[in-house]
């Protein structure tokens, strides 16, 4: 049961709360919206699963142009720091402030330990509509032992 701020009409790749931080690229190829993407010789590709936490430079927001036909290259927009919507693996139940990571054999965000980390937590409990909230942070929080 989701219990976070988004309830319903969830949208992969829209932001949902103000003071983000976005970012332009270029985009070589169709990236679907809500996914995390990296740099590779000036043009955004979706991370993979070999890449590290580093890698991830944002996740691409939705710009909606209506039936305008797409020509590639072009640029476009990610979000580096803030809030947004991204697509979730259907049998996770995330909780505010876990980890996340990225399944990209799916295109899915994931609560999966062992999947591709990204720099950022979740926002909200739970997902709605195959989508849930993020928070794209600039640095993770990695949790040490106490010295002995």
């Amino acid at each position: 049961m989701f219990d976070g701020y988004v309830v319903k009409a969830a949208v992969a790749g829209a932001i949902t709360r103000r003071g983000s931080d976005r970012k332009s690229i270029t985009f070589a190829e169709a990236i679907a919206d809500g996914l995390p993407v990296k740099e590779v010789d000036g043009v955004a590709k979706v991370l993979e699963a070999d890449d590290g936490l580093d890698a991830m430079i944002g996740v691409k927001v939705r710009v909606h142009d209506g039936w305008a036909l797409q020509v590639f290259p072009q640029e476009g927009t990610v979000l580096s720091i803030g809030f947004i919507q991204v697509p979730i693996a259907e049998a996770d139940e995330p909780k505010r402030n876990q980890p996340v990571f990225f399944d990209p054999a799916n295109n899915v965000f994931t609560t999966d330990k062992t999947k591709t980390p990204v720099r950022a937590v979740f926002a909200a409990n739970g997902q709605a509509d195959g989508c849930a909230e993020i928070e794209v942070v600039q640095q993770v929080a990695v949790a040490t032992s106490a010295a002995a």
